[in-house]
C-alpha cells in the first residue's frame, strides 16, 4: 500500500525542459542571478548557499514565467518516479524563499497557487553566458559616492535606499528603488518611478538613458560619478578620460 504523504508521477505528465548542467546560461531577475552551468545563485557578487534540489526547483519556475508551474511537474522533474514527502516540495519552495527573501504571506517573487503549484511573479531574462562573457569581457564598472565605490555586475543593478539593492545608499532624498542601471556593451541607467529624480549632466531622465564613463549621475540629491573601464586586449583603457 503506498502512502498517504507520498506522491508518485505518471509518465504521461509532462513537464518544462530544463538545460543539462553544461548549458551556459543563467537567469537575471532583479538583484539575483542563477547560473544554471556552475549550479550557483548569487545576489551582486555574494553566492547564496542552496541546495541543489532547491536550485533545480528554482530553474524550473523561473523557466516556466509567467505560467505556472503543478506540483505534478515539479515532483517529475526532481524525483522522477521515486516516491516522496509532500512536504519536500514545501521544504524548497521555503528555501529559495529564504535565499531570495521573499515572505510567503506578501510574495513579490515566487507565489504559491493553491491546491496547485507555484508561479514566478517576477521579471526574468536569460543570458547566454558565452556571449555575455565575449560581450563584457575586460569590462569593470562602478560609482562612486563620497569615499565610497559601489561594484556593477553584468546585467540589472538596482540603486536605492534598500538595503537590498545592489547599490544600497542611505539617504532620505532617494527611493528604495530609485533607479536601475544596466551593464552590458554599453550602460544605461533608467529611473524606476523615484520620488525626486535621477539627473544626467544635470537634466532629469524619463526614460532610459545611456552614460559613459566620467558620466555624473544623480539620483535625487545624491551625485555619484559613474567609472567604466575595458580591456582592450592588452591593457585597460578607459573609455572617456575623467575630468
Amino acid at each position: 500500500m503506498e502512502n498517504q504523504g507520498s506522491v508518485a508521477i505518471p509518465e504521461t505528465i509532462l513537464h518544462h525542459t530544463v538545460l543539462s548542467d553544461r548549458a551556459p546560461v543563467r537567469a537575471i531577475f532583479g538583484d539575483f542571478i542563477l547560473d544554471v552551468g556552475r549550479r550557483e545563485l548569487s545576489r551582486g557578487e555574494a553566492a547564496l548557499h542552496v541546495s541543489r534540489k532547491a536550485l533545480q526547483l528554482l530553474e524550473l519556475i523561473l523557466r516556466a514565467a509567467p505560467d505556472a508551474v503543478s506540483k505534478e511537474q515539479a515532483y517529475k522533474h526532481l524525483w522522477g518516479d521515486v516516491f516522496v514527502e509532500e512536504t519536500n516540495i514545501a521544504n524548497l519552495i521555503s528555501e529559495i524563499r529564504n535565499a531570495l527573501g521573499d515572505d510567503s504571506r506578501n510574495p513579490r517573487l515566487i507565489r504559491t497557487l493553491y491546491r496547485f503549484g507555484y508561479r514566478f511573479d517576477g521579471k526574468v531574462e536569460w543570458d547566454n553566458v558565452e556571449k555575455e562573457e565575449h560581450a563584457s569581457h575586460g569590462i569593470r564598472a562602478w560609482l562612486v559616492w563620497s569615499s565610497r565605490e559601489f561594484s556593477l555586475t553584468p546585467g540589472e543593478n538596482v540603486i536605492g535606499r534598500d538595503p537590498q539593492a545592489k547599490v544600497a545608499i542611505d539617504s532620505a532624498a532617494i527611493s528604495r528603488r530609485h533607479a536601475r542601471l544596466t551593464i552590458g556593451e554599453n550602460a544605461i541607467v533608467e529611473d524606476l518611478g523615484s520620488k525626486n529624480g535621477t539627473f544626467v549632466g544635470g537634466e532629469r531622465i524619463t526614460g532610459p538613458v545611456e552614460i559613459h564613463d566620467g558620466d555624473t549621475v544623480a539620483f535625487g540629491s545624491v551625485l555619484v560619478l559613474f567609472r567604466m573601464l575595458i580591456d582592450t586586449g592588452t591593457t585597460l583603457t578607459e573609455m572617456r578620460p575623467l575630468t
